[in-house]
């Protein structure tokens, strides 16, 4: 079993979820990346998070990414996405 100790800094959390959240990441298909730019620098600035903390990270040409860290025969996986829905009423 490999254990990992992740010492977390609550004001550098705050202000990296704050400049995630402030990327306007709606889905659109008619940019240069596959969900659009803002998708895109959402996910590029969430895998440089990843990086940060010493985890391996994967960027499929912007289709999705990952990021890992440890070693063996088990593995935890969460699933989540970047994109969001336009702001407004409703």
């Amino acid at each position: 079993m490999v254990i990992i100790k992740v010492r977390i800094n609550t004001e550098e959390l705050l202000k990296s979820l704050q400049e995630l959240l402030a990327i306007e990441s709606m889905a659109r298909r008619d940019q240069e990346k596959p969900f659009g730019n803002g998708v895109a620098q959402a996910l590029d600035y969430t895998l440089f998070l990843c990086q940060r903390m010493g985890f391996h990270t994967k960027n499929a040409d912007g289709l999705y990414g990952y990021a890992e860290i440890g070693e063996g025969a088990e593995i935890i996986g969460c699933l989540g996405h970047l994109d969001v829905v336009p702001a407004g009423d409703g």
